[in-house]
């Protein structure tokens, strides 16, 4: 498990062992997962903007990909 799960693990009040088993608010842990994901997501679509900045908007835009994953985990702002 690396140290940004590690992080989120602790955020969620859960404790994961080696195995990966795990006890605590597992709901709010694959929230945060998730969550991550998204602003990885967003922070990405920045970066290509700003090497990219020809390149058309639709090519480039991730907020339709966005959008699917909140909806598919039942994730609100």
């Amino acid at each position: 498990m690396n140290q940004k799960i590690r992080e989120l693990a602790e955020q969620a009040d859960c404790k994961i062992d080696r195995l990966g088993y795990g006890e605590g608010d597992l709901e709010k842990f694959a929230e945060l997962i998730v969550r991550e994901c998204i602003t990885t997501m967003t922070n990405l679509e920045s970066d290509i903007k700003q090497q990219f900045p020809w390149k058309k908007e639709d090519v480039v835009s991730t907020s339709g990909h966005i959008q699917k994953l909140k909806e598919h985990f039942g994730v609100e702002e």
